[in-house]
């Protein structure tokens, strides 16, 4: 009789999902526009802000650094409350996810112009720390916004399908999204530099052939110890490591952010009317008794593999980020090749655009947890590996990009999954504990990927700082800053991917066999819901 009363409510529940399932193409490209818009601000960010705020501000990596972290702890109170302000949000026909990219399309795009805007100009009137205040205000502000995207807009893919195989393709979708999102940051990066041409007075002028003298580093150095400029025969200033010294243009950067920001306001729209909520928590369900938060963020932090997928979540994102801040350093500094840039970037996105047509199939043969734990050992190998060629590749930087790619590889399987492999996590801590608070649960994962930016703005600044790094326009740095860079530039990475491959495979506990065994508790869980009127299927 038991048997038989499972065998009802496993057929019951698959016709629930049924109902939530059937996901047109509009669907997916709807959904994956939510990431794209926001990696349209996100990614400019993340990529110009830092070097803009040392290069073109002149504020230090110290103050940066104290400034990121002042935000971020700030991020751990706003998460939180954002993601309890989603679940208890009162659903209406726009639903309780979507409604919020409509919300925040203009206020975002304000933001993310605001960080950028010419205040460089004033600085004799409102001085330095004007500008430090203003800067901290504005990065808040951004912030703040930012998630009052992120946390419902996570949130919406696990009612916008109940069915698994969806879900790892709104995954992928909305990782390609990001990456799109990513792309016109690229062309900034690219024509942002420009090289610096000195007055003609108290240079000194090296001909190609003592360019290729083994002590011309040497011969720099003295040069600039005696008051003079280097430069080539074409009158472009030189580093002490004999490369040609780049400096950052404003223009560039504030038509880039205001484009960018427009475009994402617009695609925020369109985001908002492509999405459909399939799945809605019924008003009467209750959620403000006293003390539920906590009791709702203990359970998904003793959830082994909740806590895994964050701790992922929050390497995944350290790393990227710390590598596209650090990179515009080190291949304008170091390499003087303002075209590296680009090229890194596609590097270690355009895997992406092959691995998606795969992703399915390799997440039905071994396994989400799996390909995920080899491909961050593959980007941890392929980084230490750059660290200890070092010689090798500062005489051939080609060699550096080739070795971003096989990063770029193993980065791409994990950014595909990473979405897909936190709703399985939140639907593991649901059918542990009965609690359904997606806008809650997700916004302690976003915290800790937050926390990653946390990381990675304190790696990029210490080692900004270790390096004795100067900033302001037009700073020559000097050889051991340079070596130091590098070095930081490729174990820093490897280390955290080294860590994030352990993290999958030791800590997150879905493999592929229990990820199978939670799409049926699932599917009997769903059922009850509807049963008992906790949840409502959209048609």
């Amino acid at each position: 009789m038991e048997n038989l009363q499972e065998e009802k409510v496993v057929n019951q529940s698959s016709d629930y999902i049924a109902r939530t399932s059937g996901l047109a193409k509009k669907d997916y490209i709807g959904y994956a526009m939510g990431d794209f818009a926001g990696c349209l601000c996100f990614a400019t960010v993340t990529t110009l802000l830092q070097k803009y705020y040392t290069d073109i501000l002149g504020l230090t990596p110290l103050f940066i650094m104290i400034m990121f972290i002042i935000a971020r702890v700030w991020d751990a109170i706003n998460d939180p409350i954002m993601g309890r302000i989603v679940d208890i949000r009162k659903a209406d026909k726009r639903g309780r996810y979507r409604v919020w990219m409509r919300f925040v399309s203009i206020p975002l795009a304000i933001a993310t112009v605001l960080m950028f805007l010419p205040w460089t100009g004033f600085a004799n009137a409102i001085g330095n720390v004007g500008i430090c205040i203003y800067a901290t205000i504005t990065y808040i502000l951004f912030g703040m916004i930012y998630t009052m995207h992120q946390i419902p807009y996570g949130s919406l893919a696990s009612v916008v399908t109940t069915d698994v195989k969806e879900r790892n393709k709104l995954s992928v979708f909305r990782s390609v999204g990001a990456a799109l999102g990513s792309i016109p940051v690229l062309v900034v990066t690219f024509v942002w530099a420009k090289a610096v041409k000195p007055a003609a007075a108290n240079t000194v002028i090296f001909s190609a052939e003592q360019l290729k003298e083994a002590n011309i580093v040497e011969q720099l150095q003295a040069t600039y110890a005696a008051g003079l400029i280097p430069v080539n025969a074409n009158g472009q200033q030189l580093g002490e490591n004999a490369r040609v010294l780049t400096q950052v243009q404003y223009l560039p950067i504030l038509i880039g952010v205001v484009v960018s920001a427009i475009v994402a306001s617009l695609l925020l729209f369109v985001a908002y009317k492509w999405n459909k909520e399939r799945v809605v928590k019924t008003n009467e369900v209750k959620h403000e008794n006293k003390g539920e938060t906590f009791k709702i963020v203990k359970a998904l932090l003793k959830n082994r593999s909740f806590l895994g997928c964050s701790l992922a979540g929050l390497l995944l994102l350290a790393g990227q980020m710390f590598t596209q801040t650090y990179y515009t350093y080190l291949f304008n500094d170091l390499f003087a090749a303002n075209w590296m840039n680009m090229i890194s970037m596609v590097c270690t996105y355009g895997p992406m655009a092959v691995l998606m047509l795969f992703a399915g199939k390799l997440v039905r043969k071994f396994g989400k947890k799996e390909i995920c734990a080899v491909g961050a050992a593959l980007a941890a190998v392929a980084n230490l590996a750059l660290f200890f060629m070092q010689p090798v590749i500062v005489k051939t930087p080609t060699i550096f990009l080739a070795f971003c790619l096989i990063s770029g590889i193993g980065l791409s399987i994990i950014t595909l999954e990473i979405w897909a492999i936190a709703t399985d996590a939140i639907d593991d801590v649901e059918v542990k504990t009965g609690m359904r608070n997606d806008g809650t649960s997700y916004s302690v994962f976003m915290f800790f990927r937050k926390m990653g930016q946390v990381v990675a703005a304190v790696a990029v600044n210490v080692a900004l700082i270790a390096m004795h790094y100067k900033s302001g326009a037009g700073q020559v740095q000097n050889a051991g800053t340079l070596d130091a860079m590098y070095k930081m530039a490729t174990i820093i990475p490897a280390v955290m991917f080294g860590l994030m491959a352990a993290v999958f495979f030791f800590v997150y506990a879905l493999n592929h066999k229990k990820t199978a065994e939670l799409q049926v508790e699932k599917e009997k869980m769903l059922a009850r819901q509807v049963e008992n009127n906790e949840i409502v299927l959209g048609e």
